[in-house]
C-alpha cells in the first residue's frame, strides 16, 4: 500500500497483491512499520485535564452553577464560543444541563460573548 495526493487529499492506494498487513508498508510520514519508534506514538498528544466547574448550592440547597463565574464557564467554552462537550468536560446531563444555562445567563448580562468572530 502506497500513500500518494490525490486531488489535493492524501488517499491509500493498493499496488500490486500484496495484502495491507503485510509488512513493509509506506507510511505518509516516510517510515516502515519497522521504524516506527516512541516518538511517532499519539502517546505524547494527550488531552489536558478538563476544566473544573464548581457548582453551589442556594438558599434551599439545590446545587447550581454561577453564571458570574465568568472565567470557569469561558474555560468550558471553545474558541469560537460553543460549549465543550459533555465528555471532555466529564460532567452529567444534568451538570451539562446547568452548565449551558449559566452561559446563557452570562451571554445575556453580557459577561460572555455570543460569539467570537472578529467580524
Amino acid at each position: 500500500m502506497r500513500l500518494h495526493a490525490n486531488h489535493g487529499g492524501v488517499r491509500g492506494e493498493q499496488l500490486g497483491a500484496a495484502p495491507h498487513h503485510q509488512v513493509g508498508i509506506q507510511y505518509a510520514v516516510g517510515i516502515t512499520a519497522e521504524e516506527c519508534t516512541e516518538e511517532y506514538t499519539m502517546s505524547q498528544f494527550q488531552a489536558p485535564p478538563p476544566p473544573v466547574i464548581r457548582r453551589q448550592k442556594d438558599a434551599k440547597g439545590r446545587l447550581f452553577i454561577d453564571y458570574k463565574q465568568v472565567e470557569e464557564l469561558r474555560r468550558a467554552m471553545t474558541q469560537n464560543g460553543k460549549l465543550l462537550s459533555r465528555k471532555r468536560l466529564e460532567l452529567s446531563a444534568g451538570d451539562q444541563s446547568m452548565l449551558s444555562q449559566a452561559v446563557k445567563r452570562a451571554r445575556f448580562m453580557a459577561l460572555l460573548p455570543f460569539t467570537n468572530a472578529a467580524s
